[in-house]
C-alpha cells in the first residue's frame, strides 16, 4: 500500500522501491505455494495507481499539449528545438507503452486470478471487478494515444501541420 501512496504523490524513487520489494514478495509467494502444493491465487505486484495518476492524468495531457505546441510552431523555431520537442513526444509515446503493458499484464493476473478463485465467493468478485476497471482504463488510455499518434502523424502529413481527428483530413488554415 506504501508503494502506491509513494506513486500518486510522485516519490517516484520510492515507489520503485517498494515495487522491488513487493515483486520480491510475490515471488517468495509463489515460491511457497508451489512447495506447499497450494493454489497460487493473486500474486501481481502492479503500478495500477501509478498508471492512472502518472499515465492517464499526466502524460497523455502533456502529450497532447506538446502536440499541440508543435502544431502551432513546428515552421517557427529552431531545429534543436523541434528536435527536442520530437524527443520528448516520442520518449513520451515509449513510456505510455510501457506503462501500458505493465498495466495490461496486471489486469490480466487479475483476470486469472479471479478465475482461479472463482469460487471464493466475495474476494473472487473484487479481483475480477478490479481487473475490469483496470482493464477499462487501459482502453481509454490506448484510444488516448492513437488519437496523439495520429495527431503526431499529421503534423508531418498535413501541409498545415493540422490533422482533424473527427473529420479525418488536414485543416486548411486558409480557409479559417
Amino acid at each position: 500500500q506504501v508503494q502506491h501512496v509513494c506513486d500518486a504523490a510522485s516519490v517516484t524513487l520510492l515507489a520503485e522501491v517498494f515495487n522491488r520489494l513487493a515483486q520480491h514478495e510475490c515471488k517468495l509467494n509463489i515460491t511457497n505455494c508451489r512447495v506447499k502444493d497450494k493454489p497460487v491465487g493473486y500474486v501481481f505486484a502492479g503500478r495500477s495507481v501509478a498508471f492512472r495518476v502518472k499515465v492517464l492524468c499526466e502524460a497523455l495531457p502533456t502529450l497532447w499539449f506538446s502536440i499541440s505546441f508543435l502544431q502551432r510552431t513546428i515552421g517557427h523555431i529552431e531545429h534543436y528545438v523541434l528536435l527536442v520537442a520530437v524527443m520528448s513526444v516520442v520518449t513520451s509515446f515509449v513510456c505510455i507503452a510501457k506503462a501500458s503493458w505493465s498495466e495490461l499484464m496486471g489486469g490480466l493476473e487479475a483476470v486469472r486470478a479471479g478465475w482461479i478463485l472463482k469460487g471464493g465467493g466475495g474476494n473472487s468478485r473484487k479481483i475480477v471487478w478490479g481487473a475490469v476497471y483496470r482493464l477499462t482504463v487501459l482502453v481509454l488510455t490506448q484510444e488516448l494515444l492513437v488519437a496523439n499518434i495520429v495527431r503526431f502523424v499529421g503534423l508531418w502529413v498535413c501541409d498545415s501541420h493540422t490533422l482533424n481527428l473527427s473529420a479525418g483530413g488536414c485543416i486548411n488554415l486558409d480557409s479559417h
